[in-house]
């Protein structure tokens, strides 16, 4: 029954029937003309399942290959393994955490376990009313999360105590193809452009920590000043992906090396972008270059 899988909805609630029954016990098959008209399930009741319907597909399961979901914005399948978390679908991926503390005196991320957690938001429900666990690779003082949603990917530490050392903490984090950027925001080279940003930092009073990410050597690295910071405490970045990607059609016409925004060139009221390809040949001639117009 629709009610007692949801968990939304109770006795009173129009779907929560039982059968008329005789003075026998049995269930009566007669009609019952004087029985009044159920009325129809209630918006709220629908907007409630509909919610859950759409929280449950960014669900983490149980696999063969570790725990998995699927990402319906980033049109991603995501794997969440014991050696880290891979993605697949318009591009793979590979991030795994690999290293943390302080400068000269960095310590191997090394988890002995990975699996289902803590919730991701105790009013995030699935279909049965339950919340939705986040992904979590977990070592004695650090434990790597993940949390899966319409937003994007976040990929989140909680860290128990300071590491030993001088200057700011550091969380070094292998990408398995060329980190771009520096600051707030980081960009994956690939089919698809994948952005890391929106970092943040808080420590064990809610109070925020100064973070920023940067390139390193094999994936990126998140730095955070904790010099006045009351532990344990929390660092949560975003994994995005571009909504939308085109290709060019020859090898080495370098599509995409310069783009721009036109505006509403034919007024359908979305804003149109030129992307040029000047090494394009074609029928035109070698190098003669091209530029395409995208409709928003």
């Amino acid at each position: 029954m629709i009610c007692s899988l949801l968990a939304a909805c109770g006795p009173g609630d129009p779907l929560a029937t039982t059968s008329d029954v005789d003075q026998s016990g049995a269930p009566s098959l007669d009609p019952q003309p004087d029985a009044p008209l159920q009325a129809e399930p209630s918006a709220p009741w629908f907007a409630t399942v509909a919610a859950r319907i759409a929280a449950s597909e960014y669900a983490f399961q149980p696999s063969e290959a570790g725990h998995r979901a699927w990402n319906r914005a980033g049109r991603v399948q995501v794997v969440g393994a014991l050696d880290g978390v891979s993605l697949a679908g318009r591009d793979d991926l590979s991030l795994a955490t690999v290293a943390w503390g302080r400068d000269g005196s960095l310590q191997p991320f090394a988890p002995d376990s990975a699996g289902t957690g803590a919730c991701q938001d105790p009013d995030l429900l699935d279909t049965a009313g339950l919340c939705l666990p986040r992904f979590e690779r977990r070592a004695a003082q650090l434990t790597e999360w993940w949390h899966n949603s319409a937003v994007g990917l976040q990929q989140g530490w909680d860290l128990q105590i300071a590491p030993p050392g001088d200057g700011p903490l550091l969380i070094d984090v292998d990408v398995d193809r060329p980190v771009r950027g520096a600051g707030s925001t980081l960009t994956f080279d690939g089919r698809v452009l994948w952005t890391y940003g929106g970092v943040a930092a808080w420590d064990a009073d809610g109070r925020d920590l100064p973070a920023s990410l940067s390139p390193r050597p094999g994936g990126l690295r998140v730095t955070v000043d904790d010099a006045d910071a009351r532990w344990p405490i929390t660092v949560d970045p975003l994994l995005t992906a571009s909504d939308w990607t085109v290709d060019g059609t020859e090898s080495y016409e370098s599509f995409g090396e310069a783009v721009a925004g036109v505006g509403d060139v034919d007024g359908d009221g979305y804003e149109d972008v030129l992307v040029g390809a000047p090494e394009y040949d074609g029928a035109v001639g070698y190098n003669a270059g091209r530029v395409l117009l995208y409709r928003g």
